[in-house]
């Protein structure tokens, strides 16, 4: 009788070890990567297969895209790493108020981001401050996107674009090469959000984000919202082509 309450005791015993093992290896595999989806280039299998991030001169380039979606863990696209092994930033970057003279202006809270959409962002090893800033013509290249075929993607600064700007494409140029190869650069300027009044088209918000490209500024009392998520068509803006849900200035 002994024997058998000693051998559940001993059972008891090892099981809570083995819980307590359990806890100890769950709380060690938690992080803050736990709440992020990451995605590769096609054809990549790890993290150490993912090309090494080569800067030219005077420009920088790309190292993830981070979309921040509603009521989802957010997405990282990674593109490339970092050349001296440090992490590639992958969290989604809040905006901080900054008074001037001029009056209080939003700005991102670090350097090395660019702003995409309303909520994806892309992300640099560099600090994208150290640009001189873009200016405001239109034939300004600000940003391009290159595709190797058949999946090779790039995406390279050439200045530094604040937030609350918008991307217009100036140029879209392709080039075979004797192998076969396809080589399609896509050139963006940063321009300013003109000003648009209330009952206007001023955005188009991605069907699987949630996220607005902005086509101009709403005016005061007004907000850039979709008043019919049915209301949708294809567009195509910096690093997405699909459907999406017009937007307009509707009064608050």
């Amino acid at each position: 009788m002994a024997s058998f309450a000693y051998l559940i005791l001993c059972s008891l015993l090892l099981f809570y070890v083995n819980c307590q093992e359990l806890n100890v290896n769950k709380n060690l595999g938690e992080s803050n990567y736990k709440e992020a989806i990451f995605t590769y280039p096609p054809q990549i299998l790890s993290e150490r297969d993912i090309p090494v991030c080569a800067n030219e001169k005077d420009e920088l380039i790309a190292c993830n895209v981070v979309n921040q979606r509603y009521f989802y863990p957010p997405t990282i696209e990674r593109l490339c790493r970092c050349p001296d092994r440090s992490e590639c930033p992958w969290e989604f970057s809040e905006y901080k108020t900054v008074q001037r003279k001029e009056g209080r202006f939003k700005k991102i809270a670090d350097q090395n981001t660019v702003m995409l959409s309303s909520r994806s962002q892309l992300k640099f090893c560099n600090e994208v401050s150290s640009l001189e800033k873009c200016t405001k013509s239109l034939n300004e290249t600000a940003l391009k996107v290159v595709f190797m075929e058949p999946n090779v993607r790039r995406i390279l600064t050439q200045c530094h674009c604040p937030a609350f700007k918008r991307w217009i494409l100036i140029s879209d140029d392709s080039k075979e090469f004797s192998n076969g190869t396809i080589l399609r650069t896509l050139s963006y300027s940063c321009d300013k959000l003109p000003k648009c009044n209330e009952g206007e088209l001023c955005g188009h918000v991605r069907q699987d984000t949630y996220s607005t490209y902005f086509l101009c500024s709403c005016p005061l009392k007004t907000l850039c919202y979709p008043p019919n998520m049915k209301d949708v068509y294809n567009v195509s803006e910096l690093f997405y082509t699909g459907p999406a849900i017009k937007a307009y200035c509707v009064k608050t």
